[in-house]
């Protein structure tokens, strides 16, 4: 089965680096018009997902009408069914590329003096360089998603999530 691949318009920055977060190919597209959004979700095979009226009838579109972006995540992985499929922190949240292992000492000097000596394993963005590590924000995304696996992942608004 192929991987299932989203496209967020500008509305739904933060929900892009969460499904990337959480291991899910989501491009992010600032300023794009209708017709070119619709051209690289047909071309790419992705789902686009929306504030836009405009798609709340389309056909592989998913159109939410919460503001809160844990909620849309929610949403998201309820509506694909997507709890199984969570790789968490394998994607670059900047540029949605694959990360890659490192070793460590390949990051001194290009992380914080306090994160090198604390922390063992690092990844890293072949296409913008960025470096990653488990840290505060991986913790926090973590319990965010034991959360919501302990809650049956069901949607709901006003969630404390």
């Amino acid at each position: 089965m192929e991987e299932i691949k989203f496209l967020c318009d500008f509305m739904l920055g933060k929900l892009a680096k969460y499904l990337r977060m959480f291991g899910f190919d989501t491009k992010y597209e600032k300023g794009i018009d209708k017709i070119k959004m619709e051209f690289i979700a047909k071309t790419e095979n992705r789902i686009i997902i929306t504030r836009n009226s405009y798609y709340k009838e389309k056909e592989n579109c998913l159109f939410l009408e919460t503001d809160n972006p844990k909620e849309q995540l929610i949403i998201v992985l309820d509506k694909f069914n997507l709890y199984e499929k969570i790789k968490l922190a394998t994607r670059c949240l900047i540029c949605n590329e694959l990360v890659k292992r490192v070793d460590k000492k390949e990051v001194k000097g290009k992380v914080p003096y306090y994160v090198y000596q604390t922390k063992d394993e690092f990844s890293y963005c072949p296409i913008c360089q960025r470096i990653y590590w488990a840290g505060t924000h991986y913790k926090n995304m973590k319990e965010f998603l034991e959360k919501i696996k302990n809650a049956g992942g069901r949607s709901r608004t006003g969630t404390d999530f």
